[in-house]
């Protein structure tokens, strides 16, 4: 009878193997309908708290129904810094900074463009 068990315990293994790859398999799998799921319950909250839930009033959440997509804003920045001070070197290379002024300008356009 020991013998007879002896045999089993290298199938039973790799049943457990198998098992365990079929499982990785399913989640793997599943993962795509998980994210379409949750993007989908998104997308229906935004819709649903739009304009027309105070009866066509105007909400102060300001909510138009659409998506963000990063990608549909044109940006054209252009940044300047400039300071004023004095810089010293001290024992063993540290720099000690006395700024006297220090100002920067963030000038431009960031247009929203709405998909094709």
């Amino acid at each position: 009878m020991f013998l007879r068990r002896l045999g089993r315990i290298g199938q039973s293994t790799a049943d457990y193997a198998i098992l365990f790859a079929l499982v990785v398999a399913v989640a793997i799998g599943i993962q795509t309908l998980v994210k379409r799921g949750l993007q989908g319950r998104v997308r229906n909250a935004v819709d649903y708290t739009g304009n027309d839930l105070l009866g066509g009033a105007d909400t102060s959440f300001g909510f138009t129904g659409e998506q963000y997509e990063p990608y549909y804003m044109d940006s054209d920045f252009a940044s300047t810094r400039a300071s004023e001070g004095k810089d010293t070197v001290l024992e063993g290379g540290a720099v000690e900074r006395d700024l006297t002024k220090e100002e920067s300008t963030r000038t431009g356009t960031q247009i929203y463009k709405a998909p094709e």
